[in-house]
């Protein structure tokens, strides 16, 4: 059995109320499809980069589930074919140990060398470089006026061209 993680979403017309029958109906298809979910969680409500079947937010649902991956393709089937899902994709997800994660975060705050941490993992953006002003030469200031002759000057000309 593979590891696999499916990130669907559900447009806006549906209330947060009604998505618990949409998490329960997508939940049954894994399920169908002989998988065995280990986590669900909602990652709210959230604009969307395009819009997608005329919706411009959708309500962003992860699912971490088991499955063979012969059963990959109808399940990805059964999914596309369901109403409530605007867009869907399931990954291959390698569940990470404690080691792992410790090493990612070591290899994150030797990467950061130019942000801050401090004891609490906060981390700050770095302090702005500040860049002398360049010299812009001054020019002569024109006069409104000679501007304003000049142009009629121009226009007074038969040619314009």
């Amino acid at each position: 059995m593979n590891q696999y993680e499916l990130l669907y979403i559900v447009p806006v017309q549906y209330t947060e109320d009604e998505l618990a029958p949409i998490k329960q109906k997508v939940r049954e298809v894994i399920e169908k499809a002989g998988g065995k979910i280990s986590l669900e969680d909602s990652l709210g409500k959230k604009k969307l980069a395009y819009p997608i079947k005329k919706f411009f937010q959708g309500y962003f649902l992860l699912c971490h589930f088991e499955l063979d991956g012969s059963k990959l393709g109808l399940l990805d089937k059964n999914l596309r074919l369901t109403e409530e899902i605007l867009r869907h994709m399931i990954v291959s997800y390698e569940p990470k140990s404690a080691m792992k994660l410790e090493k990612i975060k070591e290899s994150m705050r030797r990467a950061s060398d130019n942000f801050e941490i401090t004891e609490k993992e906060e981390i700050r953006p770095p302090k702005p470089i500040e860049k002398p002003e360049p010299k812009i030469e001054e020019k002569e200031k024109v006069n409104l006026e000679d501007l304003d002759k000049k142009l009629d000057e121009i226009l007074k000309t038969d040619n314009l061209l």
